[in-house]
């Protein structure tokens, strides 16, 4: 349970999206975590940046390019004027953070579809607890709630890469085998995965997809069809899960 001032400042971040128009506790926790993991990453950077000045060194890998630099934690929340610092962070940083850090190999990875290790599990880790701010798992889970998979939660921020996806349903983008409707179906679930990163398959029972057919899944596709593409999709899902790669 929360108290004294963590509690204190948690509450006033939660009243700050509320008089924003965002009530939505998923939607909130998913801002907030946005603007840590961006955090953390102008934090690397800033590790990086001290050491090739002291060095007299180029940069190694750097995560901002001279034109990213209005992206970083420590500049865009200086800006004061709230629509600039919204315009920036909206139009700028979030898209940022979707196509960002394909030098991190288990990000790359989750990206890009592949299975992880536990290894792969343990730089995730470390990347994001270890942010001065985060201040290690336990105060993360006190304010965000316990997510039993830290790769599932890293994969929804970063979305999936939308070749990754294409590659993964390209079976049935044929239009030699299918027909419009069958690959409209089809590309809007690569429009969500490459947004949201995983796919509960019940979706395909629900708007937007019962808009191209009442039944959903089971109006555009024969059966066998079917399957296979909840099979796809649950292969995409466990490809991000360290306890199915384990």
């Amino acid at each position: 349970m929360l108290t004294g001032e963590v509690r204190n400042q948690i509450d006033r971040i939660w009243d700050a999206f509320w008089s924003g128009g965002i009530s939505n506790p998923m939607e909130v926790i998913e801002q907030m975590t946005y603007l840590l993991f961006i955090k953390r990453l102008d934090e690397l950077h800033t590790v990086r940046e001290k050491k090739a000045n002291r060095l007299k060194r180029p940069i190694e890998q750097p995560i901002f390019n001279d034109k990213q630099q209005d992206f970083r934690w420590s500049r865009f929340k200086s800006f004061g004027a709230p629509q600039k610092m919204y315009t920036t962070v909206a139009d700028k940083v979030f898209p940022f953070i979707k196509g960002l850090n394909e030098d991190h190999i288990a990000i790359r990875k989750l990206k890009h579809n592949k299975a992880l290790t536990l290894s792969d599990l343990a730089e995730l880790e470390r990347f994001l607890f270890e942010s001065g701010e985060v201040q290690g798992r336990e105060q993360f889970e006190k304010a965000f709630g316990n997510h039993d998979s830290l790769s599932l939660f890293i994969r929804s921020l970063v979305g999936l890469d939308r070749n990754a996806a294409k590659q993964a349903f390209a079976k049935y983008l044929d239009a030699a085998q299918f027909n419009i409707t069958q690959i409209r179906f089809v590309e809007m679930i690569i429009d969500h995965l490459t947004q949201k990163g995983l796919m509960d398959a019940g979706v395909l029972y629900e708007q937007p997809f019962t808009g191209l057919h009442y039944e959903g899944l089971d109006g555009v596709f024969p059966s066998a069809v079917a399957d296979e593409i909840v099979s796809i999709i649950e292969l995409i899902n466990a490809n991000a899960n360290i306890s199915a790669a384990a």
